[in-house]
């Protein structure tokens, strides 16, 4: 940080950042304003952002929206607010804080993802087909006490990829992530507007 600004350090010196993708709690972004015993964020972050120098994708505070009981909600609200359907439908989702979709929800988790609604990396995740009949009932009876901190998703497995291996054809388990980046071509710059890329 100099100057409310981000930069990277490199071998070639100093690189500015003007975008960022954050990882991490938001608690943990800035030690200065935060919490303070934080070693992984960066001192000043919050400053260089209220300053404009720095565009962080998913900005502090917007950790919500990557809880996974807002994908219940998607259909809903894709057709609200841009009046069509999903062209892609997202994996069944009950998020357990409302009565309906709780009930909905507790006899199918045998077959389904039980997650805790404001986890962040996946944490305490658990697959219900592992669970004993015992284990499922205790789940049931925690959604039941708390349900607003509970979402349930149908299981989808994950694709199959060859590994390579010249002897066995063995498969693993794959996911992929897709991000995309982009900046706005000198036209689209100039026009105040995006256009597609060439």
């Amino acid at each position: 940080m100099r100057d409310q600004k981000l930069y990277l350090k490199t071998l070639r010196g100093l690189e500015p950042v003007h975008g960022l993708l954050k990882r991490l709690d938001d608690e943990f972004l800035d030690p200065l304003e935060l919490r303070a015993d934080s070693r992984l964020g960066v001192p000043g972050l919050l400053q260089a952002i209220r300053a404009g120098n720095v565009l962080v994708a998913n900005a502090p505070g917007s950790g919500f929206l990557e809880s996974s009981a807002l994908l219940g909600f998607l259909p809903a609200l894709s057709r609200k607010l841009l009046g069509e359907e999903l062209q892609l439908p997202a994996v069944a989702t009950w998020w357990c804080g409302e009565r309906a979709a709780m009930e909905a929800a507790l006899p199918e988790l045998g077959q389904s993802v039980i997650k805790r609604t404001y986890a962040s990396n996946g944490a305490g995740t658990v697959l219900g087909r592992n669970q004993s009949r015992r284990q499922l009932d205790e789940w049931a009876g925690r959604i039941v006490r708390e349900p607003e901190q509970y979402t349930v998703q149908s299981y989808l497995p994950l694709s199959q990829m060859p590994t390579g291996r010249a002897r066995a054809r063995a498969t693993t388990s794959c996911r992929a992530r897709c991000c995309c980046a982009c900046s706005p071509c000198p036209t689209a710059r100039r026009a105040g507007a995006c256009c597609p890329a060439a």
